[in-house]
């Protein structure tokens, strides 16, 4: 675990929340600041953002093609956010209806 959670920080990727609600098919993602994480974000809370991208019903944006997370080359993520991903991939996928936003707060 150690050695993963060390890769991870030697990416210099940033956090990624994803938040939906079981009467909705609605979902939100934003990137967070490791800086301004004070304790769990697990559970039920209020999203305040600015809305930056909606992703329709039957549209797929990968979370690797987020702002902020530059693991890939602009090329291969305007490739990826233009085909749907494979069922064992759809984990790696925000899928419509969505919401990205850019995040202010998260309160619990």
């Amino acid at each position: 675990m150690d050695a993963a959670a060390g890769f991870v920080r030697g990416l210099n990727a940033s956090l990624l929340v994803v938040g939906e609600d079981d009467e909705t098919d609605w979902r939100i993602a934003g990137r967070l600041k490791d800086d301004f994480l004070h304790g769990d974000i697990e559970g039920r809370a209020r999203i305040v953002g600015k809305v930056s991208k909606a992703v329709l019903r039957g549209q797929w944006k990968p979370y690797l093609t987020f702002p902020g997370i530059k693991l890939l080359s602009r090329e291969k993520r305007r490739k990826m956010e233009r085909q749907a991903p494979n069922p064992e991939q759809e984990g790696e996928y925000l899928s419509g209806p969505a919401l990205v936003l850019d995040l202010l707060a998260i309160y619990r």
